[in-house]
């Protein structure tokens, strides 16, 4: 499944999330309707912006790739949203 979309628009690292940090990542990310599964890898899907995640529990890094998004929603806005999330929840960007 990893990387199965082809090439993505946009690759975002973080780093510091351990099961904690993903367990509070999914609650607030299912708050702006984007649901993550508990497996350490899946497809992300919300308001026609779809990727992929892989989050890797023991060197406590994940990354999320892009694929598609709304012509006019702009990377960075998608970007911010995955951010702010995960950086409340404890994480930070790589």
């Amino acid at each position: 499944m990893w990387g199965s979309q082809g090439k993505p628009t946009e690759t975002l690292v973080y780093h510091g999330v351990d099961r904690e940090v993903f367990e509070r990542l999914r609650e607030r990310l299912s708050g702006y309707g984007v649901e993550v599964g508990q497996t350490p890898q899946g497809r992300l899907r919300a308001f026609g912006v779809s990727g992929e995640y892989h989050w890797d529990e023991n060197a406590e890094i994940l990354e999320i790739r892009i694929f598609d998004r709304p012509f006019l929603v702009p990377h960075h806005l998608i970007s911010s949203y995955f951010r702010e999330a995960i950086e409340d929840a404890g994480g930070r960007l790589a």
